[in-house]
């Protein structure tokens, strides 16, 4: 889906994540300003949306995105997860963990409300 169509969906997500490269990202668009894929599902009613700045590596987000998600399961504030996640990724990789595997990805809404996440569709499938 391009941002265009996102905007007409009409959404009162919780939370969007947007875990793929550059969805933080996009083209001015005029007086409009920029158009991007979290920009849109705001738009489209979306709370809370986490993107991303800049192309990301794989292992990283994967890392990055389990940690987040297992703090939203404690029932932490988004912004607090997305925090949390990042921490513990310069914890566990201390040194090796330079900015450019964490620091892409942002939040934009408030986050200072936890969510309702069902751990067991977290799970992965076999």
């Amino acid at each position: 889906m391009e941002a265009s169509e996102i905007v007409h969906l009409h959404t009162n997500a919780d939370l969007v994540v947007l875990s793929a490269c550059d969805t933080a990202v996009g083209s001015l668009q005029g007086e409009e300003g920029i158009a991007n894929l979290s920009l849109a599902f705001m738009l489209a009613g979306a709370k809370n949306v986490v993107s991303t700045l800049w192309s990301v590596d794989d292992t990283s987000a994967l890392y990055l995105m389990k940690r987040f998600y297992a703090h939203l399961t404690e029932r932490s504030t988004v912004a607090y997860a997305l925090t949390a996640a990042k921490r513990d990724m310069l914890k566990t990789y201390g040194a090796q963990a330079i900015p450019y595997y964490w620091a892409s990805f942002r939040l934009d809404g408030v986050g200072d409300h936890p969510i309702s996440v069902n751990s067991k569709s977290l799970a992965p499938t076999k």
